[in-house]
């Protein structure tokens, strides 16, 4: 597999670390078809500093006989815990949490396409309300959108990244909004700032068929200034 979409996707929504920046990590979490004693799922994962290192993390993470779902968290975080593999070789593991956060680059929404209380029907029903409330909000266009396997990931990336205190108010507003205008969308996960969301490239594997996480459409090949977004 190339990892073409995954590569593009990765390099846009998340706020990469740069030389002379302090130490951060992107985390990169599966689950596995195992469970712990208590029966359930057990996750693992990796912490990584670039996009290559994300993607040999995922080629690693499909190859894997018991790998279920694979997820990104869309900040860096400050914090890893350094392992060694079962054949010697050294890794990072993912520490997640909001008291981690070091910065974002995206501001996202999750929308459910199956039946249910707070979602849609199906995708074209998710796409249209999704398109009344861009046009009713003036809102710009998403930067990428993806197809989780059960519903729609959408993204605004910014021109450059965010402290959580910067970050937090644009989260707040941008899930009243969906309120206000009556769009149907997992609010918490907007304003999450230590959230995880599918990976394209890969595979939705809640359900008995397995579905492929995809880029929808053609993304921007552009960032929001910080300006725009705030209007």
């Amino acid at each position: 597999m190339s990892f073409e979409n995954a590569r593009g996707y990765l390099a846009r929504v998340l706020p990469w670390p740069q030389d002379g920046d302090e130490p951060a990590y992107i985390n990169l979490h599966w689950s596995l078809t195992k469970n712990d004693q208590r029966g359930k799922p057990i996750w693992t994962g990796r912490a990584v500093r670039s996009v290559d290192e994300a993607v040999r993390a995922l080629d690693f993470a499909l190859k894997g006989r018991d790998t279920k779902d694979i997820y990104v968290c869309l900040s860096t975080q400050r914090r890893a815990q350094e392992k060694i593999s079962g054949k010697g070789f050294k890794y990072f593991a993912p520490i997640r949490g909001q008291d981690n956060v070091v910065a974002l680059k995206s501001l996202f929404l999750d929308i459910d396409a199956k039946p249910g209380p707070n979602g849609y029907a199906n995708m074209d029903e998710a796409v249209r309300a999704f398109a009344k409330f861009v046009k009713d909000m003036d809102l710009p266009k998403p930067s990428i959108m993806v197809r989780s396997g059960g519903g729609l990931h959408v993204y605004w990336t910014l021109e450059r990244a965010l402290t959580p205190h910067d970050w937090q108010p644009l989260a707040n507003a941008l899930a009243e909004a969906t309120k206000v205008h009556g769009l149907k969308c997992d609010t918490q996960c907007t304003i999450d700032s230590a959230r995880v969301l599918r990976v394209p490239d890969t595979f939705n594997r809640k359900t008995d068929e397995e579905r492929p996480v995809r880029v929808a459409g053609t993304p921007t090949d552009f960032d929001y200034s910080l300006e725009r977004i705030e209007r």
